[in-house]
């Protein structure tokens, strides 16, 4: 694809915690003929929203993708074929800062990654007419630009807007932006240009709180729910006024307590802007949604505002994911399983931007560990495989020229040192065998794509002696070619032997505890395409294990044995989206 490669920004400085940068706002007016066909390519190194003639054609929150744009540096396309006007026409683009320039991630160094600096963006608007003819208009010093009402932006920290600043003519064409400034060029990302492929992260569902409490510093907003997401806040104010909303999943006496998601490490001005966002209002009603954020959170302490103002109507809960959609279901006779099950695909979806996440609040990290271990039971639950094949990219180009991975991707260098090692490394097997499942030529080849370097030259034999570097460490992969391959390390080096495999079954997830490594994989799912399709009814007494397991632990409640062989679950798993 012909990417546009003419990157253009409002000017060098940049945002960091305490110095505020207010978000770049770039408009172009242009005039067309009347156009058969249309599409805009943008890539942008930090966040995106997208207008063309008012209308935000944005795909959903956080585009392009999140990426270490010394890596791979993303684009969208879209097909506005139909919002081109004959006449006069505007295009308008706002910048976050995305990953470009994400100091609320300075644990883990992203404040020192080596790309850092300002948000910028290309793009490329091809027209054609019905005679074929083709207009093309592209990003340049042509562009027109302004600070935007946001103030600031962290998608580790939180939003800052004043809406005091808004223009409500900026998408008109009749709009005198001659004292604005011209947009400036700069160097395009050194990463490999690509299309994202991944699902869009997007709104799957609204919450409405369950409670609003007058507490010591405000108003305590309870959703009843853990999940992803922001607050659309509605509110009829004076301007001047300041809403500060903090977004937290715990409450200690009482009150909304951050403790969990913060760090020791960090200063106390940090600490403030840990899931912090801000509103300066305007006068009258006014509806707001922040941009560039999202935060992991079931409490929301809004400070600042009036009792009249405290009411259920003032918040709105929009929960997002890329993965909203579940695939699998599962369901049987004990219902504090149930609800594992249901925590467990909440928290999939819920740290599922993209790529897999260990949290949606403090760290927001994809650490590779977390991502191998939960890749099946995630399969069987939702539908990750565009995901996983995106995200599969940014693990091959993690690959350092020693074939170490870092232990979270995407990373700015940290890791390669500290919280990695062969758990957080099989990510490279296990994410594509289980994604592509019994495909197995396409397996191979994806387990292949992350196994050679830059070169071309694999790397098999020698990624997997710096990934598992004890000498009595030992990987099973299993399952392909309905084979375990073992591979072994030792003094003289690798040792690959393959040991036949009995059977092609997909076990339960909760079957794999330590108490059931004896048992034979009589609950299995998915055996063959067809029954991928199908409800399965399996005997509860294949999980008896787990249970055993799960209650000696005190996770569940005691039971009669007796009920178990009795009991049955259900699961099935829909086929996935092509």
């Amino acid at each position: 694809m012909d990417f546009p490669q003419a990157f253009i920004s409002a000017g060098a400085e940049y945002a960091d915690i305490g110095h505020f940068v207010p978000a770049p706002f770039f408009r172009k007016k242009f005039t067309a003929e009347k156009t058969e066909t249309a599409e805009i390519i943008i890539g942008s190194a930090g966040f995106y929203r997208l207008f063309l003639n008012g209308k935000d054609i944005t795909k959903g929150f956080l585009a392009p993708y999140i990426s270490n744009p010394d890596d791979i540096i993303y684009y969208d396309r879209y097909d506005v074929s139909g919002i081109i006007n004959e006449g006069e026409n505007i295009i308008a683009v706002l910048l976050g800062n995305g990953l470009q320039n994400n100091s609320g991630g300075a644990i883990w160094d992203f404040d020192k990654a080596p790309w850092r600096g300002a948000p910028s963006f290309a793009l490329r608007l091809n027209m054609t007419d019905s005679d074929g003819n083709t207009t093309a208009i592209e990003s340049d010093e042509s562009f027109k630009v302004c600070d935007s009402p946001i103030l600031f932006d962290d998608y580790r920290c939180g939003e800052y807007y004043d809406a005091r600043l808004e223009i409500s003519d900026f998408h008109t064409a009749d709009f005198d932006d001659s004292g604005f400034k011209n947009a400036v060029n700069t160097s395009a990302p050194r990463g490999e240009k690509r299309l994202c492929t991944a699902d869009p992260v997007r709104i799957y569902g609204e919450l409405k709180p369950v409670s609003v409490t007058r507490c010591e510093n405000g108003w305590l907003y309870d959703f009843g729910e853990n999940n992803t997401g922001v607050c659309r806040l509605s509110v009829n104010a004076k301007a001047g006024q300041k809403i500060t909303l903090r977004h937290g999943e715990w409450l200690n006496g009482g009150s909304l307590c951050l403790d969990n998601i913060r760090f020791a490490q960090q200063s106390d001005l940090q600490k403030d802007f840990v899931q912090k966002s801000e509103y300066i209002c305007k006068d009258g009603n006014q509806t707001h949604t922040p941009s560039f954020i999202y935060n992991g959170f079931r409490y929301v302490l809004a400070e600042g505002i009036t009792e009249e103002q405290a009411n259920a109507d003032l918040l709105t809960y929009l929960k997002i994911s890329s993965l909203p959609d579940c695939a699998g279901k599962f369901a049987c006779s004990d219902e504090v399983i149930n609800k594992i099950q249901e925590a467990a695909v909440r928290s999939d979806i819920s740290n599922f931007n993209y790529f897999p996440t260990d949290c949606p609040q403090r760290e927001k990290n994809g650490w590779t560990a977390d991502a191998s271990l939960s890749a099946e039971q995630m399969l069987l639950n939702l539908y990750p495989e565009k995901c996983y094949k995106e995200w599969m990219r940014s693990i091959y180009k993690a690959l350092s020229d020693k074939g170490q991975l870092p232990g979270i991707i995407p990373t700015g260098g940290w890791g390669y040192h500290w919280g990695n090692g062969p758990a957080w490394d099989n990510v490279i097997i296990n994410l594509p065998y289980f994604r592509i499942g019994k495909n197995r030529k396409h397996a191979a080849y994806m387990i292949s794509m992350g196994m050679r370097d830059n070169n071309g030259i694999h790397l098999f034999h020698a990624v997997l002696p710096e990934i598992l570097r004890h000498p009595r460490t030992m990987l099973h992969i299993s399952r392909i070619n309905k084979r375990k391959l073992s591979i072994s390390f030792n003094k003289d080096g690798v040792s690959l032997s393959d040991i036949k495999h009995a059977d092609n079954q997909r076990r339960i997830g909760c079957c794999s505890t330590p108490a059931a490594k004896d048992i034979k994989p009589a609950a299995c799912l998915c055996k063959d395409t067809k029954a991928d399709k199908e409800p399965k009814e399996i005997l509860y007494k294949a999980l008896h294990p787990s249970i055993t397991f799960l209650r000696a632990k005190g996770i569940i409640r005691a039971t009669s044995p007796a009920v178990y062989p009795t009991g049955i679950f259900s699961a099935s798993r829909s086929p996935a989206s092509p």
